[in-house]
């Protein structure tokens, strides 16, 4: 009997561990097969952004409404839908995009990086960095981040990008490329300021005035002739004495704005 008993308590403790394996398989395939419904529902929505299909607007809006619902899961297919050659489309993705906001913003920075060097046509690094912009605060670091890239053309695309933003960060992220050791970067941070209209850069422009490379300085005069703010008055005037032409005739042209 106790050899009975002996055979029994093996196969008794064994039967939660297949239990435990049964359910555990059955979760892995009813993960798998949401998330299948989920990309298949995700395109569904897509398609149902497109103007041309003649069904309510009210559906379009539901549609975008469900998509920002979702969230991360459907920016890579949302950011791949900006390669429509249909404006409507690509207005109506990149809108969803921006409402999905934060949780979109790495993807579509890995996004500029992919596409950097491609061919203008087809390239939706442009798209990509207009929702940047919209989405606004959150995208500030990210963006600042690629002005440390190995690739000129992000950088620039970067210091374009936080230029169009009004955001304090933006300014803040502008002032601080302006001690960047690459020229070009200064430069456009220091045109990026100027189209900001941020009074706060005022005094870091005033520096930039004293730049190594004209024109850095040149750019500097005039974002300071942008800015409605007495301080520029006496750097500028000051400058007109600078030995390179460029940087005074701007500095003429932005007093000439006061």
């Amino acid at each position: 009997m106790n050899s009975h008993i002996a055979n029994r308590v093996p196969r008794t403790r064994r039967t939660p561990v297949v239990w435990v394996a049964a359910i555990l398989c059955l979760f892995l395939l009813t993960f798998a097969a949401y998330r299948g419904w989920r990309a298949y529902r995700i395109q569904q929505l897509i398609s149902e952004l497109d103007w041309a299909n003649d069904r309510d607007p009210r559906d379009r809006e539901s549609a975008s409404a469900e998509l920002v619902k979702i969230g991360l899961p459907a920016v890579k297919p949302l950011i791949a839908s900006l390669r429509d050659s249909r404006s409507e489309v690509r207005t109506r993705v990149l809108g969803t995009l921006v409402k999905i906001g934060e949780p979109a913003v790495g993807p579509l920075i890995s996004t500029m990086r992919e596409e950097e060097g491609k061919p203008a046509v087809g390239n939706i690094g442009f798209l990509t960095q207009k929702a940047l912009i919209e989405i606004g605060g959150p995208s500030v670091r990210p963006l600042a981040g690629l002005l440390e890239d190995p690739s000129e053309n992000l950088r620039m695309e970067a210091i374009a990008a936080l230029g169009q933003m009004k955001d304090p960060s933006a300014t803040a992220a502008l002032i601080a490329a302006l001690k960047s050791p690459d020229a070009g970067v200064r430069s456009r941070a220091a045109f990026g300021l100027g189209k900001t209209k941020d009074t706060h850069g005022v005094e870091p422009l005033i520096a930039a005035l004293q730049d190594a490379e004209p024109g850095v300085r040149q750019q500097a005069a005039f974002a300071l002739g942008q800015m409605d703010d007495p301080r520029k008055i006496e750097a500028l005037t000051a400058v007109l004495d600078d030995p390179d032409p460029t940087v005074r005739a701007a500095a003429s042209n932005a007093l000439q704005r006061k």
